[in-house]
């Protein structure tokens, strides 16, 4: 696969949590996205073999800054205190894009971790948000500018985390898909 490598825009980042896009990211690192478990488990037998095996289920954390000053903090805090103040348990569905290239996650089933540190200061310092995410699906891409494959396999990455949030099951197009990804790369 032939391009060039783009420039990062920060800009291009979105974020939408519940359907509604999130305003106001300080300058900076202002995302992030980490696994909390490692990819694989294992078991040692009897006989000192190693039986290794997947974790498909993921947790992450999803941190993001934005500024103290920005409306999304409004109704970010709101959701917070249903959770917390009147004891609603509702998956909130997370989407973000990094629109300047191919990295992207979606989740169905996230939920607050804590709440954050509001700081007064001659400064606007940001309010940082942590959100767990359970089960989510990250495509990890570089910024690449776009062919004809590198679109292809976005694609095909996206239609297999969403199937699988949905209970899909698409392992036949997976295998299609990872021989397509091994002739193309």
């Amino acid at each position: 696969m032939s391009g060039k490598v783009a420039t990062y825009a920060p800009s291009e980042f979105k974020l939408s949590i519940l359907g509604a896009d999130v305003i106001g990211f300080s300058n900076g690192v202002f995302a992030s996205l980490e696994r909390t478990d490692p990819v694989f488990g294992y078991r040692r037998a009897i006989d000192g073999r190693v039986n290794v095996f997947i974790k498909k289920n993921a947790t992450r954390r999803l941190t993001f800054t934005i500024e103290r000053t920005s409306p999304s903090n409004t109704w970010i805090h709101l959701l917070f205190n249903l959770f917390t103040e009147y004891g609603i348990s509702f998956k909130i569905p997370i989407f973000f894009k990094d629109q300047s290239g191919e990295t992207s996650f979606f989740a169905t089933e996230c939920y607050f971790e804590e709440e954050p540190t509001i700081k007064f200061s001659e400064d606007v310092d940001g309010v940082t948000w942590t959100i767990v995410c359970f089960d989510g699906k990250p495509v990890i891409g570089g910024n690449v500018a776009d062919s004809d494959s590198s679109k292809a396999i976005n694609l095909i990455q996206n239609a297999l985390s969403i199937s699988s949030l949905v209970g899909v099951d698409l392992s036949s197009l997976k295998n299609k898909a990872s021989e397509y990804i091994e002739r193309f790369l």
